[in-house]
């Protein structure tokens, strides 16, 4: 089992564990593919495509268990409906500004501004 298999397994349990769907995406793979000597603009877009499979599964996750819950009123499961069209609108909207920043932003800045993002 390679390192890159090993790293992802992690990646994806502590996505779980943690209940934050997103954490995969950027504030773990990202950081990954750059300790690899990947380019961060490639290590971001990487990131931002592997974290749509950690979603999905932690949204069916969070269905499934939810599903038959005594205190759950809120739509599917234990997933928010409102909540979800709020952050799927949002995401939407600025998936493409955000790429665009990448893309505009020297590489070095980048690496910075998403470390001081990670600080945070």
């Amino acid at each position: 089992m390679g390192l890159e298999l090993v790293t992802s397994y992690i990646i994806g349990l502590v996505s779980a564990i943690v209940g934050i769907v997103d954490i995969g995406g950027g504030t773990m793979t990202t950081p990954f593919l750059v300790y690899n000597n990947i380019n961060i603009k490639n290590a971001i877009a990487t990131s931002a495509t592997v974290g749509m499979p950690i979603a999905i599964a932690g949204s069916v996750g969070f269905i499934i268990t939810g599903i038959g819950a005594e205190d759950v009123t809120s739509g599917l499961g234990f997933i928010h409906t409102k909540a979800l069209l709020s952050i799927v609108i949002t995401s939407v909207l600025f998936a493409p500004l955000g790429a665009k920043v990448a893309h505009s932003v020297d590489g070095r800045k980048l690496k910075k501004s998403f470390a001081l993002f990670l600080a945070f």
